[in-house]
């Protein structure tokens, strides 16, 4: 019987050709990219702060490996919408034994698991039950699994012990937070992708400012574009 594709969820932007590497990030770029080029590693669990790039790796990753494989049964999912999945297998108050074997089909027949963000999983021992299900369907069948995380697994609270050593069995690769020069060649990167031309001087004004995450920055450089084109103003 044929397995029924599930829908990849992949942002289309997120490529490796769009992740701007450096020394804060270059270990998970590198093992991200020998993934996608078929290595295993698993689980390869990425984790760091928040907007730092782990959700555009794990992306790149997958769309590369569909680049190649356009038949790999991929899917990447955030952890708040897995536990949305599982919960509504009791929807009512009673377990579906229909929705229960579609659920399971789903997953454990996957060639590659990509979930954002596990940690929202914690106190959630149900849905840790469901992941910790799924792992054990898809690693001795040497499936790829990519985790994100904010933190370190060992660090992570409320969470399944088991879960925890599947976590670390594979490889682990924190994103540090971006020094200057990365995140002006950020800036330069997303204004270059919005067809902008950012002047250099402004890029490194931008990043002095801000060094907090990528989601701070791209939301400062949005806002200069914005203005640049209400005033009919060029950027300076």
């Amino acid at each position: 019987v044929p397995v029924e594709r599930t829908e990849t969820n992949l942002i289309p932007n997120y490529t490796f050709e769009t992740f701007v590497v450096a020394n804060s990030n270059r270990i998970a770029h590198a093992t991200a990219l020998a993934i996608a080029e078929g290595k295993r590693i698993n689980p390869f669990y990425i984790f760091g702060g928040s907007g730092l790039g782990k959700t555009h790796l794990m992306h790149a990753v997958g769309r590369k490996i569909l680049e190649d494989n356009p038949n790999t049964n991929l899917l990447c999912i955030s952890a708040n919408r897995f536990i949305n999945e599982v919960v509504s297998l009791s929807a009512g108050g009673r377990y579906s034994d229909e929705k229960i074997q579609k659920f399971d089909n789903k997953y454990r027949n996957l060639d590659a698991l990509l979930i954002d963000d596990v940690q929202f999983l914690c106190k959630r021992g149900g849905t840790q039950q469901r992941l910790f299900n799924i792992f054990e369907a898809l690693l001795p069948k040497n499936k790829q699994i990519i985790l994100t995380c904010d933190t370190y697994a060992r660090q992570l609270s409320d969470f399944d012990e088991r879960l925890i050593s599947r976590f670390g069995a594979g490889l682990s690769v924190s994103i540090e937070p971006a020094e200057f020069e990365l995140r002006a060649a950020i800036l330069l990167q997303k204004a270059k992708q919005q067809g902008v031309k950012l002047p250099l001087e402004v890029a490194y004004l931008i990043a002095t400012r801000l060094n907090t995450n990528i989601r701070e920055l791209e939301g400062a450089l949005n806002s200069v574009i914005m203005r640049a084109e209400v005033f009919k103003k060029p950027i300076t």
